[in-house]
């Protein structure tokens, strides 16, 4: 209690330093990087663990609330690895948004990747894995996929309402860790990033094609938006790419099913090592090292 009085002070002097009081999702967050910094600090391990919860809450009560300004600032907290238990399923331990740390789509998946016989060991499982389950989404949930990348990280917010079947597809494929440790094949500057090809050559599947949901309400209009690579109708697969520009003459053609919430420097980055001709060989190699799914 003592320590909460204390960093209270403290926001209000910055408040009062900067001439205005912080909104109320700026000042949570200002208050959780204390309270990070009193656990750093604290000593005993049970201390230590108090002071992170207190944090964490603050945090996760911003999830929704924030501006784009802020989104940039609270998407470290939503990747630190206390907010991730139970096989990456995303903990909430807000003061005023208690949720269960359970999702049911998530629920499914795993179940059903644990009744598929799949022999990860063997070099090539990636070519011939069973297709993805349909999945009951819940309502009001939020499913964002962390991809960390060679050159840096990428936050996605999923929209299921837009395409679920490629939702499905794409929260299945990073549970089975099918995306791990993959080189991204093709990256063109101006253009977009390619991953999730698992021979590496912009010709492998996963076993199984899907037909494109082109009737999603989201548009390739801007840098970040995440899409289902194919080559013609019903050819989706296990390839997807994230754009550096807004893309209009892919509506209709592929698949948008979401938008990055951070990671522009890493999106700048990835570009600078795209070829400029339809190859879009990289200039040095880049790995997708592994996506996390992370429901909120």
């Amino acid at each position: 209690l003592e320590l909460e009085r204390c960093a209270d002070e403290k926001l209000k002097a910055l408040g009062a330093a900067e001439g205005a009081r912080p909104t109320r999702a700026e000042g949570m967050l200002d208050l959780a990087d204390l309270w990070w910094q009193a656990a750093a600090e604290a000593k005993g391990e049970a201390v230590q663990a108090a002071f992170r919860a207190r944090a964490l809450g603050l945090a996760l009560a911003c999830v929704g609330r924030v501006n784009s300004e802020l989104q940039e600032r609270l998407a470290p907290w939503l990747l630190r690895p206390q907010y991730r238990a139970f096989s990456g399923r995303l903990l909430l331990l807000g003061e005023d948004r208690k949720e269960e740390a359970d999702d049911w789509a998530l629920i499914q998946i795993d179940d059903f990747i644990d009744r598929q016989v799949i022999d990860r060991k063997h070099p090539n499982w990636r070519l011939r894995v069973p297709k993805f389950p349909e999945l009951a989404f819940t309502s009001g949930r939020r499913y964002l996929a962390h991809m960390e990348t060679s050159e840096g990280d990428i936050v996605l917010e999923l929209d299921p309402k837009a395409g679920p079947n490629h939702v499905a597809n794409f929260i299945y494929l990073s549970r089975l860790g099918y995306y791990d440790d993959l080189r991204v094949h093709r990256i063109i500057k101006g253009f977009m990033a390619q991953f999730g090809c698992p021979i590496g050559n912009g010709r492998g599947s996963p076993g199984y094609q899907f037909d494109g949901e082109l009737e999603t309400s989201l548009k390739h209009d801007r840098t970040g938006t995440l899409s289902m690579a194919n080559s013609g109708p019903g050819t989706d697969g296990s390839q997807f790419f994230v754009t550096f520009t807004a893309t209009p003459h892919l509506d209709g053609k592929h698949t948008a099913f979401g938008r990055m919430i951070s990671g522009r420097a890493t999106i700048t980055a990835l570009e600078q090592l795209g070829g400029t001709d339809q190859e879009g060989q990289p200039a040095s190699p880049v790995t997708l090292q592994s996506i996390r799914i992370l429901c909120l």
